[in-house]
């Protein structure tokens, strides 16, 4: 099971010249935060590392900048290289799609308004249920430059001739956003998740392998700006009606039917349940399952179709 995400949680050598200067720090490039916590405080072995105090550690991680941009240790990603003489020695996308695990059933899926999560990251405090109305307005503002505009000048960056950067321009349309920064959303939604996840499910069918790809809708009330978020949906996989910041009120019937649907699919690799039949996913039909805003659950081929032709010729290449 792959929940908003996929095997583009790495980097390639060239991905850094793709997108530009910003991935191409020499001092960081490629380095796990391990690698760059070690860089910093000049420990030279896990010994060293366990001997740094908690004082210095929350020093090295949060205040001291590692780079140019002035950023923290914990503003990277904690993304390996991917390709020769790398941590990863193969692309993930081609070893799937060689069949490296064609004999396991894969299950993936995204978020709706994945990216909105962020929202809560941008400011010194969380803000999911705080009800602070100011707090909120700063780190939305902070969230319009960090993640909306980014997202937008990655896939500008990345597209490779006139068309491709037409197509970028088209999901701010298609979207059905109004504000900007919810339309450049949309675009960081494709690129960062749900592109690589179908990729990585028809490259695992393609191969012979068994794929099922679902698509979650279901808004959380408790901040009107946080839609289907990223995490929203895993109190209803686990069922726990009391639900968490993301997720909101519980509709128990929905995280009935969620929660039977991944017990199905562990238990027999299947997540048809008895609510709904859950068709597997190929390059063809692209069967989804859809857990609608409404609690309801449907099959639709192609959802977002429109979308996924626009930016699927490169996007997973480049926001790894």
């Amino acid at each position: 099971m792959a929940h908003s995400g996929s095997v583009n949680l790495t980097f390639s050598r060239d991905d850094f010249k793709t997108v530009g200067d910003r991935y191409g720090a020499e001092q960081t490039a490629g380095k796990s935060q391990a690698q760059i916590l070690m860089d910093v405080s000049g420990a030279k072995n896990m010994d060293d590392l366990m001997a740094i105090s908690e004082e210095d550690m929350i020093r090295y991680l949060c205040d001291e900048t590692v780079d140019e941009w002035e950023d923290t240790i914990t503003d990277y990603y904690n993304f390996p290289l991917r390709g020769d003489g790398s941590i990863i020695p193969e692309d993930p996308y081609q070893a799937i799609a060689d069949g490296v695990n064609k004999d396991v059933d894969f299950i993936t899926g995204t978020n709706a308004d994945e990216w909105r999560y962020w929202v809560d990251e941008m400011g010194p405090e969380a803000v999911v249920g705080q009800g602070d109305a100011d707090a909120v307005a700063e780190n939305l503002e902070a969230y319009k430059e960090a993640i909306a505009q980014v997202k937008y000048d990655e896939a500008m960056a990345a597209a490779a001739n006139d068309d491709e950067k037409a197509a970028v321009d088209k999901i701010l349309e298609l979207s059905g956003e109004t504000d900007l920064w919810w339309q450049q959303t949309e675009i960081g939604n494709e690129t960062g998740f749900r592109i690589p996840s179908i990729v990585c499910a028809q490259n695992h069918a393609k191969a012979g392998g068994t794929s099922y790809m679902y698509y979650f809708e279901k808004k959380s009330d408790s901040e009107e700006w946080l839609g289907a978020c990223h995490a929203s949906e895993t109190a209803y996989v686990f069922h726990n009606l009391t639900g968490a910041g993301f997720s909101g009120t519980m509709d128990e019937g929905l995280a009935d039917n969620m929660c039977a649907a991944w017990v199905s699919f562990a238990t027999d690799g299947n997540p048809s349940t008895d609510a709904a039949e859950w068709t597997a996913y190929d390059e063809n039909d692209r069967a989804t399952m859809i857990f609608g805003d409404d609690g309801s659950l449907k099959m639709e081929n192609d959802p977002l179709g429109e979308q996924r032709e626009l930016m699927e010729p490169f996007a997973y290449y480049y926001l790894k």
